[in-house]
């Protein structure tokens, strides 16, 4: 849509250097495409025409949302060159921001389960990179619209920096629904503060690349999503189940976080995953170009029975007192002693683990314990002792090193896989 002489002059007046073309949509969010002279370069203009300060709530969320994405050096999402403020058509908020070409994932086509699974795990990579990074970034409007397939890989376009504002008076609230009232994939009274919400548009996006069907079209009268049924491309049961897990109406029941969500995609739904991520001993990191394998700290939970021994042995220490001093101090010291040793326990047994392509290094409570060459490290074994099973690290060129860290031997084979995936992926 070609803009007005108004439009053309607000624009003249702000960006003299732009040369703004084309309304791509309108509302509260508009998007132009441009072309920047000094950059000699197409570009995006994004204009919220706000109307009036009064009318919101959260403009500051919204400004620090823009700036994240400003401060941000992935090259799937947009580089910010310039934005502004200005008061000539009431309150507005502009931004330039980088284009890119290719067609979004909106344009449906038949894929097999390769080239979705290969998408996944493509957006999984950036979500985990962009929500972990010094400053971090949550797309919140992931729909198949909003992501480009280019030369140089998928794109993050149309981040949701929008949804940080909430409308104050009856006509902010006039322009919030009608700008709404299209969305077809992420509902608008869904929370969408929590980087959650990316796994959940992800969901969404790959049901509608697996069954070319709208997803909100597919709504039953009782709330449940029916997608399965229209599947077009006949994913396994284990694909399905994972995609499920992503677009949980309950954010509690989804995955963690994005590397929680990668790990289990690439190893399937395992009783060792689930472990791991849904209550294990030990925690998985994935952070650019590292695997980081660390302990939980214990919860107190953990130590109800322990402290409860030592609770009863204190009170009947007291009861005592009366009847006999030295069994009164001998419980008094059982108390103290449990109530010490549960404590140091409880905050003495950090162990982390960091691979990476210079090599793997174990500390424990914050020093070095061990360190080598990546292809000297096999993996993660166990010793049964009398305190309990112990994890230990296996290695090719030295006997295995005894850790003293509590493990399930649950946990063992998943995390080994994703040993073995790491290295390989190094090589």
């Amino acid at each position: 849509m070609a803009m007005s002489e108004l439009d053309q002059e607000h624009f003249a007046k702000i960006f003299p250097m732009l040369r703004v073309q084309n309304r791509l949509s309108h509302g509260l969010e508009e998007t132009w495409s441009a072309w920047e002279e000094r950059l000699g370069r197409p570009v995006t203009l994004k204009v919220y025409r706000l109307g009036n300060q009064e009318n919101w709530d959260g403009l500051v969320q919204l400004r620090a949302e823009i700036w994240a994405l400003s401060q941000s050096k992935h090259p799937a999402t947009p580089k910010v060159f310039e934005d502004r403020e200005s008061e000539i058509d009431g309150y507005n908020i502009y931004v330039v921001l980088e284009t890119f070409e290719g067609n979004t994932l909106e344009y449906w086509q038949e894929r097999n389960e390769d080239d979705v699974l290969s998408i996944a795990q493509e957006i999984l990579l950036i979500l985990n990179e962009i929500h972990n990074a010094e400053t971090p970034l949550v797309h919140r409007n992931l729909t198949p619209a909003n992501i480009v397939v280019s030369k140089d890989g998928l794109k993050l376009i149309n981040f949701g920096s929008i949804h940080s504002i909430r409308p104050r008076t009856a006509e902010a609230r006039q322009l919030w629904a009608s700008t709404h009232e299209s969305e077809r994939f992420l509902s608008a009274d869904m929370d969408r503060s929590l980087p959650r919400i990316d796994l959940y548009g992800l969901g969404i996006t790959l049901i509608f690349l697996a069954t070319g069907k709208i997803p909100m079209d597919m709504v039953r009268e009782d709330g449940k999503l029916d997608w399965e049924v229209h599947d077009t491309i006949g994913l396994t049961s284990e694909f399905r189940d994972w995609i499920n897990r992503m677009f949980e109406p309950d954010s509690e029941k989804r995955f963690l976080d994005a590397s929680h969500a990668l790990a289990a995609l690439r190893k399937h739904w395992t009783d060792g995953l689930v472990k791991i991520y849904d209550g294990g001993r030990l925690q998985i990191e994935t952070p650019p170009s590292q695997l980081i394998i660390s302990s939980k700290s214990p919860t107190f939970q953990d130590y109800t029975l322990q402290v409860s021994l030592s609770v009863v042995a204190g009170v009947m220490g007291v009861w005592f007192w009366g009847i006999s001093q030295f069994v009164s101090h001998t419980l008094f010291a059982v108390a103290l002693i449990g109530a010490v040793w549960n404590v140091m326990d409880l905050f003495g047994k950090k162990m982390v683990l960091v691979i990476d392509s210079t090599g793997w290094k174990l500390t424990i409570n914050g020093k070095t314990v061990d360190h080598g060459q990546v292809s000297s490290l096999e993996g993660l074994g166990y010793r049964r002792t009398r305190e309990g099973t112990m994890l230990t690290i296996q290695k090719s060129d030295r006997p295995e090193l005894f850790t003293n860290v509590d493990i399930d031997v649950r946990e063992l084979e998943a995390v080994n896989t994703l040993i073995r995936q790491f290295k390989t992926s190094l090589r």
